[in-house]
């Protein structure tokens, strides 16, 4: 019994460490800001998809304000509720056994040290430098591809001639 209390005290320190390592890494930070991108992006495309579509419709203000909640509650759905905690736990669950307590200790005084936060601050600022490169380009292929979508289902509505289902 001795061991197996042992045994949980030395994982849950693992564990701890290894959040503390995490922290000091900005792991939790640069998962949040990938979550936030992620949304924000899918948000922008959904909103441009609904311009494009009621631009062609031509609804009154008390249908567009119905299908943009219609679209927010379908994105936010969609997107779910995850958080960069729920992620670092996980990540946490894999890594922390994988590792002794004097490795991650080794570990947390290598990424404490100025050229591991030199590192890391240069890896969040190329990250960044490489989301926004590619930007412009999946923009660009983006507004294609729902251009085309929206052809695509014009031209296959106007082949149905389909009659609303009462």
């Amino acid at each position: 019994m001795l061991l197996g209390i042992t045994a949980c005290a030395q994982a849950d320190s693992r564990d701890q460490k290894a959040r503390t390592m995490f922290k000091v890494q900005g792991l939790e930070a640069t998962f949040q800001r990938a979550l936030d991108q992620n949304r924000a992006a899918t948000r922008e495309q959904a909103k441009k998809m609904m311009d494009q579509m009621l631009t062609e419709l031509n609804p009154t203000q008390e249908f567009q304000d119905r299908m943009n909640r219609a679209a927010d509650k379908f994105i936010k759905t969609m997107q779910g509720e995850r958080t960069a905690k729920e992620i670092l736990d996980v990540v946490v669950e894999y890594y922390a056994p994988r590792f002794t307590e004097a490795e991650l200790d080794q570990l947390i005084a290598f990424y404490q040290s100025d050229v591991a936060k030199k590192d890391a601050e240069i890896t969040r600022a190329a990250m960044d430098n490489v989301a926004a490169r590619f930007k412009g380009a999946d923009e660009k292929k983006q507004h294609e591809a729902v251009s085309e979508f929206m052809q695509d289902m014009r031209v296959i509505a106007a082949d149905c001639r389909c009659q609303r289902q009462k």
